[in-house]
């Protein structure tokens, strides 16, 4: 993937309080100690222009924003990773495969059955019991390809979904959330995205080239690009 051009394929995050900004200072270490070449964009204890502070109907909506304000700058390639990532080896195959396949994203071992919440599957027009073998995906994360149309759309839906109050719910059970004996409990932006991917037909975004983040640091060390804690 070409690096020379002016709008470089970007890694961006938040930390707003807390560790938060901590884990960026630590994620910017990793990146450069691990030669990336591409840009960074971090904020640290504040929001990308024109975000909400994150809670209620608006949780998570940052990284929405996050990715936007590259898109408008102009940037095609923008990768997000949580503030809890650190990053183990230059993370090119990553965006490589974001460049040509215009999505990334890991599986979290969940069926989306287990966290939509009833307004989300209202808004969608989707019924849980079809959600039961569908994979929910992570959004610690994700990289989108805005000039790739499987890129584009899902942005563009997962804006709306945005805009629209989908990011809401509880992270434990909260039977405001949902009273089916499947629902666990709330992703908020995570769902929303796993909805929309579902929506879209997407099955695998790339997370069998072992290029998510694993909380075990014994795991496969020679592959794997981000280790979270």
């Amino acid at each position: 993937m070409d690096l020379t051009g002016e709008h470089k394929p970007t890694i961006i995050s938040v930390g707003v309080g807390g560790h938060y900004k901590s884990g960026i200072d630590r994620l910017e270490r990793s990146l450069y100690y691990e030669g990336w070449a591409g840009d960074m964009k971090f904020w640290r204890n504040e929001y990308p222009f024109g975000c909400p502070e994150h809670g209620g109907d608006g949780q998570y909506n940052f990284k929405v924003y996050a990715f936007n304000e590259q898109f408008v700058k102009g940037t095609k390639v923008v990768v997000w990773a949580d503030a809890s990532f650190f990053c183990v080896h230059n993370p090119m195959p990553l965006f490589d495969y974001v460049n040509v396949n215009g999505l990334y994203f890991f599986k979290s071992g969940y069926s989306l059955a287990q966290t939509a919440t009833d307004r989300l599957l209202e808004y969608a027009g989707v019924k849980r019991d079809e959600l039961i073998d569908v994979s929910e995906f992570a959004t610690g994360l994700v990289g989108i390809n805005i000039d790739n149309p499987n890129g584009k759309k899902f942005f563009e839906e997962w804006h709306r979904y945005m805009q629209d109050g989908m990011f809401g719910g509880n992270r434990v059970h909260d039977e405001a959330d949902s009273k089916d004996p499947i629902f666990l409990f709330s992703r908020e932006d995570q769902s929303a995205a796993s909805m929309i991917l579902y929506k879209m037909g997407i099955k695998t975004c790339g997370e069998e080239n072992d290029f998510q983040a694993y909380k075990n640091t014994g795991y496969n060390p020679e592959k794997i690009l981000f280790f979270i804690g």
